[in-house]
Protein backbone atom coordinates (compact mmCIF):
# COMPACT_ATOMS: atom_id res chain seq x y z
CA UNK A 1 0.00 0.00 0.00
CA UNK A 2 1.20 3.71 -0.48
CA UNK A 3 1.59 6.16 1.43
CA UNK A 4 -0.99 8.94 1.50
CA UNK A 5 0.01 12.37 2.37
CA UNK A 6 -2.02 15.53 2.26
CA UNK A 7 -0.34 18.75 1.04
CA UNK A 8 -1.41 22.29 1.31
CA UNK A 9 -0.77 25.10 -0.71
CA UNK A 10 -1.73 28.84 -1.51
CA UNK A 11 -1.79 28.38 -5.52
CA UNK A 12 -3.37 31.76 -6.18
CA UNK A 13 -3.01 35.42 -5.20
CA UNK A 14 -5.17 37.85 -6.77
CA UNK A 15 -4.97 41.83 -6.13
CA UNK A 16 -8.07 43.66 -7.04
CA UNK A 17 -7.35 47.02 -8.62
CA UNK A 18 -10.72 48.39 -7.99
CA UNK A 19 -10.54 48.24 -3.97
CA UNK A 20 -6.90 46.73 -2.99
CA UNK A 21 -8.44 43.14 -1.65
CA UNK A 22 -6.49 40.50 -2.05
CA UNK A 23 -7.88 37.35 -3.25
CA UNK A 24 -6.64 33.95 -1.74
CA UNK A 25 -6.88 30.32 -3.09
CA UNK A 26 -5.52 27.26 -0.66
CA UNK A 27 -5.58 23.93 -2.51
CA UNK A 28 -5.25 21.09 -0.42
CA UNK A 29 -4.54 17.51 -2.42
CA UNK A 30 -5.04 14.17 -1.02
CA UNK A 31 -1.90 12.20 -2.53
CA UNK A 32 -1.30 8.40 -2.68
CA UNK A 33 2.15 7.15 -3.97
CA UNK A 34 2.31 9.58 -6.85
CA UNK A 35 -1.43 10.34 -8.22
CA UNK A 36 -3.91 12.95 -6.19
CA UNK A 37 -6.45 10.94 -4.88
CA UNK A 38 -8.69 14.45 -3.66
CA UNK A 39 -8.17 17.48 -4.21
CA UNK A 40 -10.42 20.76 -2.36
CA UNK A 41 -9.99 24.60 -2.78
CA UNK A 42 -10.82 27.06 0.32
CA UNK A 43 -11.07 30.70 -1.42
CA UNK A 44 -10.74 34.14 0.95
CA UNK A 45 -10.41 37.77 0.53
CA UNK A 46 -8.00 39.93 2.45
CA UNK A 47 -9.69 43.79 2.37
CA UNK A 48 -7.00 46.76 2.86
CA UNK A 49 -6.00 47.15 6.48
CA UNK A 50 -7.43 43.93 7.88
CA UNK A 51 -5.57 42.07 10.29
CA UNK A 52 -3.32 39.73 8.44
CA UNK A 53 -1.04 38.43 11.42
CA UNK A 54 -3.09 34.87 11.12
CA UNK A 55 -2.39 35.12 6.94
CA UNK A 56 1.03 32.54 5.90
CA UNK A 57 4.18 34.26 4.67
CA UNK A 58 3.53 34.65 1.49
CA UNK A 59 0.44 36.19 1.91
CA UNK A 60 2.15 38.45 4.31
CA UNK A 61 4.54 39.73 2.09
CA UNK A 62 2.11 40.70 -0.81
CA UNK A 63 0.08 42.23 1.94
CA UNK A 64 3.69 44.33 2.76
CA UNK A 65 4.16 44.95 -1.03
CA UNK A 66 0.79 46.13 -1.89
CA UNK A 67 -1.00 47.76 0.98
CA UNK A 68 0.11 51.21 1.19
CA UNK A 69 -0.89 53.86 2.97
CA UNK A 70 -2.97 55.16 0.26
CA UNK A 71 -3.72 52.21 -0.85
CA UNK A 72 -5.80 51.78 2.88
CA UNK A 73 -6.92 55.47 2.76
CA UNK A 74 -8.50 54.19 -1.18
CA UNK A 75 -10.22 51.16 0.42
CA UNK A 76 -11.64 53.51 3.61
CA UNK A 77 -13.42 56.16 0.98
CA UNK A 78 -14.81 53.27 -1.29
CA UNK A 79 -16.93 51.64 1.41
CA UNK A 80 -18.03 54.97 2.72
CA UNK A 81 -18.70 55.55 -1.08
CA UNK A 82 -20.91 52.30 -1.25
CA UNK A 83 -22.32 52.69 2.51
CA UNK A 84 -23.84 56.08 1.32
CA UNK A 85 -25.25 54.33 -1.88
CA UNK A 86 -26.96 52.09 0.46
CA UNK A 87 -28.48 55.16 1.93
CA UNK A 88 -30.13 56.99 -0.45
CA UNK A 89 -33.38 56.91 -1.11
CA UNK A 90 -35.09 54.53 -3.83
CA UNK A 91 -31.72 52.90 -3.54
CA UNK A 92 -32.93 49.90 -1.70
CA UNK A 93 -34.87 46.85 -3.02
CA UNK A 94 -37.53 45.75 -1.78
CA UNK A 95 -37.01 41.30 -1.90
CA UNK A 96 -40.72 40.52 -1.49
CA UNK A 97 -41.64 43.17 -4.72
CA UNK A 98 -38.75 41.25 -6.45
CA UNK A 99 -39.41 38.01 -5.43
CA UNK A 100 -42.89 38.50 -6.83
CA UNK A 101 -41.83 40.12 -10.16
CA UNK A 102 -39.75 37.02 -10.82
CA UNK A 103 -42.29 34.65 -9.78
CA UNK A 104 -44.96 36.81 -12.51
CA UNK A 105 -47.37 37.30 -9.72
Amino acid sequence: MSEITKNIVIDSIEILPETGSIQIRQRTDIVEGNEIISSQNHRWVLTPGQDISDQEPIVKKVVDLFWSPKVIENYKRFREQESKKLDEPNQNIDLEQKLRQIQGK
